[in-house]
């Protein structure tokens, strides 16, 4: 009875407990149930926390990439108008001294 499931009781101030074990007691003509039961608030936060916590792991490892991916197309722009800005202005300082000649 139980066996494997997590069965939950409310308490005061949002706690929260665990009935661990039910073990049916059976006597003259009716049978009772012997409940164990564990607060198990904090594992439980404790085991959202962790959740949370690889969530965000996960989510700081794509914005590292992102950032990589970012750093890269920033450089390649530099490099690219440092290039076109050389390209242009070769053929124009040249046009410009020969129409001062």
């Amino acid at each position: 009875m139980g066996a494997g499931r997590d069965l939950y009781a409310g308490g005061k101030m949002g706690a929260r407990f665990n009935r661990d074990r039910l073990n049916p007691i059976p006597t003259d003509g009716e049978t009772f149930t012997l409940a164990a039961i564990t607060d198990i608030t904090e594992r439980k936060r404790a085991e959202e926390l962790r959740l949370v916590h690889a969530g965000m792991q996960l989510h700081a490892a794509e914005l590292e990439e992102l950032n990589r991916e970012l750093a890269n197309a920033s450089r390649f722009k530099t490099q690219f108008v440092a290039t076109m800005s050389h390209e242009l202005r070769t053929p124009l300082t040249r046009s410009s001294e020969r129409r001062n000649c």
